[in-house]
């Protein structure tokens, strides 16, 4: 368990392999509060297995990963979390009553409204978009408070609006201490120093 107040997780030597194959090997980094940790590197490097270790998603790794007491934290995978045959707003209020968390309804309004779903907030995700799904699972970010947000390419099929809005949303966690580990093939659009972490396919 990590003692110092202003690092949020610390990882020594991480080792994964899946299907016989080294995905990465001798790995490790820290995030600190109010920091981005951007994970690089091409297809099939591990990006998003190292986040579903990170979010206790994964257990077959070995290594050291160590985090501050009483941390929380969000993951947001690239597949959407988004049940077709719910709406935007039963959707929400599914996943928050599954961690047992309580939102006023005129709040989840509100984080709709703000990622612009006021108007298809009682529509069925299936009618969506891809962006407006993906907009929907983001919604979590603004009504489920936690110090870490692990991002599985968060930015795809979001268009300028939608990245906007992730954006601001992403440098007020930052400020708050919050801390973010993210993947992306886009540029990522926070003003705020970013530190990049490049895994490299083992072969």
């Amino acid at each position: 368990m990590i003692d110092s107040p202003s690092i949020l997780c610390r990882a020594s030597n991480v080792v994964c392999e899946r299907n016989q194959r080294t995905l990465f090997s001798d790995l490790s980094f820290r995030l600190e509060r109010g920091q981005i940790l951007h994970l690089k590197g091409p297809n099939g490097s591990g990006k998003t297995t190292l986040l579903r270790i990170l979010a206790g998603l994964f257990i077959d790794y070995d290594g050291e990963i160590e985090w501050q007491k009483d941390h929380g934290l969000i993951y947001a995978g690239h597949q959407y979390a988004v049940q077709g045959q719910l709406t935007p707003l039963e959707n929400i209020s599914f996943i928050l009553s599954l961690q047992g968390i309580a939102v006023a309804r005129d709040e989840i309004y509100r984080a709709l409204a703000d990622f612009g779903l006021e108007d298809t907030r009682f529509s069925l995700c299936r009618e969506l978009s891809e962006g407006q799904r993906k907009r929907v699972t983001l919604c979590r970010l603004k009504l489920i408070k936690q110090s870490v947000w692990l991002l599985d390419e968060p930015y795809s099929a979001l268009d300028e609006a939608g990245a906007a809005l992730l954006s601001r949303l992403c440098e007020q966690h930052l400020k708050d201490g919050g801390g973010l580990v993210m993947t992306s093939h886009q540029a990522i659009p926070i003003a705020h120093s970013i530190h990049t972490l490049e895994l490299q396919p083992c072969f």
